[in-house]
């Protein structure tokens, strides 16, 4: 994570030749750049319907420009790209669900590196565009990966997992994380790691988040703030509420499998530090919030878990390690969240809560279809499915 090696992502689907002319130039080109090549199996099909594309296959004029195009690129490149019989059939009618379900069935089993991706990924763009080869039967995906060097129990372990739900929601989670599908639904929620509601809410919207289809946007915030500009009181300070909580707590940690245990003496601490550490992760991270959840976890692991100190520097340091930042990276962070810049931040992402007319957290502000509907708590997430128009399957989806 050192930032000292370039990484260069490849997003591709076999039932396009220009990504294997892609793929094969990248492939030559990844030590000699020195980059660090990651291949991203999607699925082409998805990606022109939600973004409201159209295939070149079905534009007269592109088509037949494509036509004369593969030939030329395919001398230049040196790729052996021939068009098969029946473009529109292989293309169209057949489609590559399947096979790109199948090799994302080998990008998981793979975990490290991508030498299977790539050879089965090789030999299934050579099935289609060099031999006119069926690559939707299973029958096809077992002799390209017989071909890629996997072996015959390997792969039928890879043609089970290929139609299993998670290799589904994998393949569309890459494709929405990188805005190449966007289903127009966002849900924003916004946190404080003092909360453990909260974290309750972060635990099932992070579990629901491919199956509603959704971009999750973790807004962390300040929840003094907004107690005092909502003008609230905090639960912990009257006695009835905290007495509730604390039998409440334990029944919503077995329900929702979130491991949760009040501390046996809650001491009232400022979670202004580790909120402006979490508000640096997400300003260092810029795109997407793997890392920010990672903190976050920790963060609510070590005050509602294993009740460990979350202000102190070194324990943000241990925090930060163990979400897979380097030691200096963690240093960085450290120092930037002491800035007057990570303060202000801070500050507008609690105003934003506010003007919501947020009064707690968690808060969770859930848009669709240009309309816009506000949650409370860690309760309401049926509410948030129907407005959303889709189903709520309990708190463990899977």
């Amino acid at each position: 994570m050192s930032g000292s090696r370039k990484v260069v992502e490849l997003f591709y689907d076999v039932v396009s030749p220009y990504s294997w002319l892609a793929f094969e130039v990248l492939c030559r080109y990844r030590n000699v750049w020195n980059i660090d090549l990651k291949l991203k199996p999607a699925f082409l099909g998805a990606v022109m319907h939600d973004s409201g594309n159209r295939p070149p296959g079905m534009i007269p004029n592109k088509f037949l420009y494509m036509t004369s195009d593969l030939k030329h690129v395919s001398e230049y490149f040196g790729v052996p790209v021939r068009q098969p019989s029946n473009v529109f059939e292989t293309m169209f009618e057949k489609g590559s669900l399947k096979a790109m379900r199948f090799v994302t069935a080998v990008a998981e089993k793979e975990k490290e590196g991508d030498v299977k991706l790539e050879r089965v990924s090789r030999e299934l763009w050579n099935r289609i565009w060099s031999n006119d080869q069926d690559i939707t039967l299973p029958a096809s995906f077992a002799e390209a990966g017989l071909k890629a060097g996997l072996t015959a129990s390997e792969v039928d372990e890879l043609l089970t997992l290929a139609t299993s739900q998670a290799i589904k929601d994998n393949q569309r989670s890459e494709a929405i994380k990188y805005k190449m599908i966007s289903s127009g639904k966002v849900i924003k929620l916004f946190y404080d790691i003092s909360s453990p509601y909260s974290w309750l809410a972060f635990e099932v919207l992070c579990r629901y988040k491919n199956i509603w289809n959704v971009e999750l946007k973790l807004k962390p915030a300040y929840l003094a703030g907004v107690m005092y500009g909502s003008g609230n009181q905090p639960p912990v300070l009257n006695p009835s509420k905290l007495l509730y909580m604390t039998s409440d707590l334990t029944l919503l940690s077995q329900y929702f499998g979130v491991p949760m245990y009040r501390p046996s003496k809650l001491i009232k601490k400022d979670s202004v530090i580790p909120m402006r550490f979490v508000t640096a992760v997400a300003e260092k991270e810029k795109d997407g919030d793997d890392l920010v959840e990672k903190v976050s976890r920790e963060l609510w692991k070590r005050m509602w878990s294993t009740h460990q100190d979350i202000v102190q520097p070194a324990s943000l340091t241990e925090v930060g390690i163990k979400a897979g930042f380097s030691a200096n990276e963690v240093d960085d962070i450290l120092i930037l969240a002491k800035s007057q810049q990570i303060k202000d931040r801070l500050t507008s992402i609690t105003n934003e809560a506010l003007k919501y007319k947020c009064f707690g957290l968690p808060f969770i502000v859930v848009q669709v279809d240009g309309k816009a509907g506000v949650f409370f708590g860690s309760d309401r997430f049926e509410l948030m499915a129907y407005f959303l128009g889709e189903k709520w399957f309990g708190p463990h989806p899977t």
